[in-house]
């Protein structure tokens, strides 16, 4: 399974503010750029360019360098121009394998005031964007002390720089859905607002602190979409763990 940390925010408010609740109301979510990232290490491996661009001929076959090389107006790549050009055109969507995560849901969940989305998780059977980002296609990160070098421009590229994290982070347990630029010429930016099957959505968690006119709006939006798609989503709560420093789950 797959755990959306939200925050509390406009959406909160507003139905027609774009945020958290839109999860649940429009059964969307968002993409960010690798750019956006909190973390100014993530996504920003070494490269072998001159290895790079030996492997082009044999990894795309059908696609002449002028092809690669004409997405940079200066007609060579290097490192300044991938990070801030090709690698924002990524879409990443993150999540975690982990919903009781004390650290998660004061980062990323207001101060354990808002609410963790659990979805189902889908295996990647291929490359289609549009097809990754409605099953939720899900890669886990890796956690290293050392960069990765790439040396290939391939599928390990995205691997090793969009699922490779230093281990600062492992506690997160991260699992990313990436949608690739797929363009070399002009890039097309991925990164937005992008729908997923709404039956991937199993529950929604309560947060800790959330307080009550969050709770009665939470479970009004619930049962809407569960009324309007004929859904079953069930609504969970989040309860101290007695005698530990841990938090447990439980049905509402």
């Amino acid at each position: 399974m797959l755990y959306k940390y939200l925050p509390v925010d406009g959406s909160f408010d507003s139905p027609d503010t774009l945020g958290s609740l839109s999860v649940i109301r429009d059964g969307t979510l968002k993409y960010t750029s690798p750019g956006d990232f909190n973390d100014p290490f993530d996504c920003q491996p070494d490269y072998d360019f001159e290895a790079i661009f030996n492997s082009i001929p044999q990894n795309f076959p059908n696609a002449p360098l002028e092809e690669f090389q004409g997405a940079n107006p200066e007609k060579h790549w290097n490192e300044e121009w991938l990070h801030k050009q090709y690698i924002p055109a990524f879409g990443v969507c993150c999540f975690s394998r982990c919903p009781t995560s004390i650290l998660m849901w004061s980062h990323y969940a207001s101060h354990h005031k808002g609410i963790v989305a659990e979805f189902e998780s889908t295996s990647l059977l291929h490359y289609d964007n549009q097809d990754i980002s409605l099953n939720l296609a899900a890669l886990p990160v890796d956690y290293d002390d050392k960069k990765p070098l790439i040396s290939k421009f391939d599928r390990e590229f995205e691997k090793k720089c969009l699922l490779t994290k230093s281990n600062h982070w492992c506690y997160e347990e991260e699992s990313r859905v990436v949608l690739n630029p797929n363009q070399f010429s002009p890039l097309k930016k991925e990164h937005g607002i992008h729908p997923y099957h709404r039956y991937l959505l199993k529950s929604v968690i309560i947060g800790l602190k959330c307080e009550n006119k969050h709770i009665d709006l939470i479970t009004q939006e619930v049962a809407s979409v569960n009324e309007s798609f004929g859904l079953s989503i069930v609504l969970k709560q989040v309860t101290w763990s007695n005698g530990k420093f841990a938090i447990e789950i439980c049905d509402c």
